[in-house]
């Protein structure tokens, strides 16, 4: 492509009518967004729709199935078409309250049941260290601090459509 002919911003007018452009663009997207969620939405009703007859007989065979079981001196019965049977599922822990549990824990001595978690402070860190190229270094000390790399990042471009 020929360089002069290649479209430029060249000044505010070109840059606002560009503006302009990225606007109607945005709008025709989102146009075309909420037609497809929309259609999605129909979809997912005509599924529902469609299955809920299946959805219907699979529940009634399965609570009929169970009830079969039940009366058999049976936990599980292979047939032809499939296995039935139940299993034993462990027992759920709901734990109300966190700092409470940790706080009996810690009474009664149980300190080996308390996980502690170890995490760097960022925010203090940034506080105490330096960068220098691409390391990171204790400011009071010059040690560098091992386990940490810096990674430049370029600027970002925006673009805010009134």
């Amino acid at each position: 492509m020929n360089d002069d002919k290649r479209f430029q911003i060249t000044d505010m007018e070109t840059a606002d009518w560009a503006l302009s452009k990225i606007a109607e663009a945005e709008n025709e997207f989102e146009k075309n967004k909420e037609y497809a969620d929309m259609q999605r939405h129909k979809i997912d009703e005509w599924e529902k729709e469609v299955n809920s007859e299946y959805e219907n007989t699979i529940d009634f065979m399965k609570s009929h199935l169970q009830l079969y079981l039940q009366t058999q001196d049976k936990k599980s019965i292979k047939l032809i078409n499939g296995n039935i049977g139940f299993r034993k599922k462990q027992d759920k822990w709901n734990i109300q309250n966190n700092e409470e549990l940790v706080k009996a824990l810690e009474s009664t001595e149980l300190h080996d049941l308390i996980r502690v978690k170890k995490e760097p402070a960022l925010s203090e860190l940034k506080k105490h260290l330096t960068v220098v190229g691409d390391q990171v270094v204790y400011e009071r000390t010059g040690e560098v601090i091992d386990g940490v790399t810096i990674e430049k990042q370029d600027d970002s471009f925006n673009v805010k459509i009134k």
